[in-house]
């Protein structure tokens, strides 16, 4: 039977097709039956598979073809040369055709298969970034709600903590309106906060718009949706020059922020000045 150290000796020839069919078949008999040569058989594939891969390709000469298949017919009795042990003597026996295209076969599967594996994690790479910029959406979304509802509250409390606030009534404009609002407002902290009740809700694409009027003119302070007819919508009003002198509530399409009104006032107040 043949040793494991002799077919190891082969394993790297066989790799590359370089064996005579009489220690192809010795080899392949013996690895059916050996895990250890098995293993080292497909170390040493991998290998001849790499190492074709290292070659740059260049384009064949045109008669390169016909003078292999000249060599081979040639060749179809081989003429015996000295055996030389270990895995470079093997190189000096002439390669068959069949031998090379069964390495030429395993050329070809180590490199899909290393193909393939680049696609897996470029796959992978791609869903990992896919989920990473998702979380960190959705953790700013998270961070600017956060951020609107300690604003909102530093708000409420400076109104509601602000003994010269000012509050009174939002009235409709006319007795078809439904619903009614109550604005409160800080001269100190230059704040403001309007809460509504009974709104109807409104079609789809429209949206309700709060403004507050100015010596300078009107100003766009927020749009907003009520649930069940109440809202409560707070402002900061620092950046006017002056004083707010009246406010009020239109309807708008979406997405709402118009420099002025586009419809008649819903609900509207003068702001009572000292």
């Amino acid at each position: 039977m043949i040793e494991n150290e002799h077919v190891i000796e082969l394993l790297d020839a066989y790799a590359l097709g370089a064996l005579e069919e009489a220690e192809t078949n010795s080899v392949e008999a013996h690895v059916a039956d050996c895990v250890e040569c098995w293993n080292e058989m497909t170390t040493a594939q991998e290998a001849a598979g790499l190492l074709s891969l290292s070659v740059a390709i260049h384009e064949a000469p045109a008669r390169l073809g016909e003078r292999i298949i000249s060599t081979a017919q040639r060749e179809t009795s081989p003429v015996p040369i000295e055996r030389r042990r270990g895995f470079w003597g093997r190189f000096s026996r002439p390669i068959g055709i069949g031998a090379m295209g069964v390495a030429s076969v395993a050329v070809i599967a180590v490199g899909l298969t290393m193909q393939q594996q680049v696609d897996d994690l470029e796959a992978e790479n791609a869903a990992l970034n896919a989920e990473l910029r998702a979380e960190t959406f959705a953790l700013e979304q998270e961070l600017a709600d956060t951020e609107a509802r300690v604003a909102e509250q530093e708000i409420l409390f400076a109104v509601s903590s602000d003994e010269n606030a000012q509050e009174f009534a939002v009235a409709p404009r006319s007795g078809s309106v439904e619903g009614s609002a109550s604005y409160a407002y800080s001269p100190d902290a230059r704040q403001g906060v309007v809460e509504c009740i009974g709104l109807e809700p409104l079609p789809p694409g429209m949206l309700y718009q709060l403004w507050v009027e100015s010596d300078e003119g009107t100003h766009p302070m927020a749009t907003f949706q009520p649930v069940d007819g109440e809202c409560l919508v707070t402002m900061s009003l620092g950046y006017l020059e002056s004083a707010p002198t009246a406010i009020g509530i239109t309807t708008e399409m979406i997405p709402g922020g118009l420099d002025e009104p586009s419809t008649p006032w819903l609900l509207y107040s003068e702001i009572p000045q000292d």
